[in-house]
């Protein structure tokens, strides 16, 4: 899934459960549980393996602007959230979020600095990743993000 999913479900659970340490781990594990939905992949970084910078210049300049785009969006959601809530939960909020992202830090890791994941991790992402190229691979990803968003401005207001 997009980041804006990894970000907002994570502080979703940040909000709701009260122990740190479940927090971390049930965001942690929520991520690849999102990932195993069936969603749209754009991601330019495949081109960038696969040739190196230069392969950017095969890949759709519409899906470069969205892939950029999207984690700036992610984090404005992520902070205003943070900001607007309650004091006392605000560390809970961002264990969540940040965990919730957690895997896809540890991708980047492994392929920009040959950092291996920890097992099972990598093992489930390539198992168990599913991705789509069609608008079925969208849909799954904006009706998560929308109820998500839906239920943090329930909770702000």
């Amino acid at each position: 899934m997009i980041t804006t999913a990894h970000l907002a479900s994570g502080a979703i659970i940040g909000t709701v459960i009260p122990d740190p340490i479940l927090i971390c781990i049930i965001s942690f594990l929520f991520h690849y549980l999102l990932d195993f939905v069936p969603h749209k992949a754009a991601s330019p970084l495949d081109m960038v393996k696969a040739h190196g910078v230069r392969g950017l210049r095969h890949h759709p300049k519409k899906e470069i602007f969205f892939k950029t785009i999207e984690p700036l969006f992610a984090n404005l959601i992520a902070w205003l959230y943070f900001a607007l809530s309650p004091t006392d939960l605000r560390l809970n909020i961002f264990l969540g979020a940040f965990f919730g992202w957690l895997p896809d830090l540890l991708v980047y890791l492994e392929w920009r600095y040959g950092i291996p994941r920890p097992w099972p991790f990598g093992y489930l992402e390539r198992r168990y990743h599913q991705h789509r190229k069609d608008v079925w691979g969208q849909l799954p990803q904006i009706a998560f993000i929308v109820a998500c968003l839906t239920i943090m401005v329930n909770y702000i207001t």
